[in-house]
């Protein structure tokens, strides 16, 4: 089974030419492989996730096919590439933007393919304190939502972390939590007041 998406992700369609981008992708590699109309399913999925992993690279598309293996005896998984993580001894250091680390900390969980549907969004809000939740803006953009949501979760010492805690509950990729972790960890530095002044 060759998926358009992995788990949590919206497949993206072509509104212009009425038809799924993965089925477009998926429909024009076989002519490029060995093997006529019925190529190595594997080869397959690698022909369709390099063609999506330039997709991505030109910032047109998000979503990571994968493949599930089915045969008697041994079913096996392959998902998309992972986000890369972090270097094993510490956070690196994100671009230097205006916006500093609010940026990053809004970058990282839009990296999250929930963030992008809203239901799975409502999903994510409904883990939180709900008498944050009652005073939280909502909006259906999900780069303005991403943001009302962290600007009052961060009214709490431990509310960030809250969030944290409720989106990798509902994605537990360790490249992207890996890297909303040291999003927050930069952001919530830069948010501690200085020292009094003279």
């Amino acid at each position: 089974m060759l998926l358009a998406a992995d788990r949590g992700q919206r497949a993206a369609n072509d509104p212009v030419r009425g038809l799924g981008v993965f089925s477009d992708v998926l429909l024009r590699e076989p002519a490029a492989l060995p093997g006529g109309p019925a190529p190595d399913p594997e080869a397959l999925f690698a022909a369709v996730r390099n063609r999506f992993d330039r997709l991505r690279a030109e910032g047109s598309r998000t979503q990571l096919p994968t493949l599930q293996l089915h045969r008697p005896g041994h079913t096996e998984h392959l998902p998309g590439r992972p986000v890369t993580p972090p270097a094993a001894n510490g956070c690196r250091t994100g671009p230097d933007r205006t916006g500093g680390g609010l940026v990053r900390v809004v970058e990282a969980l839009l990296a999250y393919p929930l963030m992008s549907d809203r239901d799975e969004r409502q999903t994510m809000v409904a883990e939180l304190d709900p008498a944050l939740v009652a005073r939280m803006p909502r909006h259906a953009v999900p780069r303005t939502d991403v943001l009302g949501i962290l600007r009052t979760l961060r009214r709490r010492p431990q509310g960030p972390w809250d969030l944290y805690r409720a989106v990798t509950l509902l994605d537990d990729d360790p490249g992207r939590a890996a890297e909303l972790e040291c999003a927050l960890g930069e952001f919530l530095a830069e948010d501690r007041p200085g020292p009094p002044g003279p």
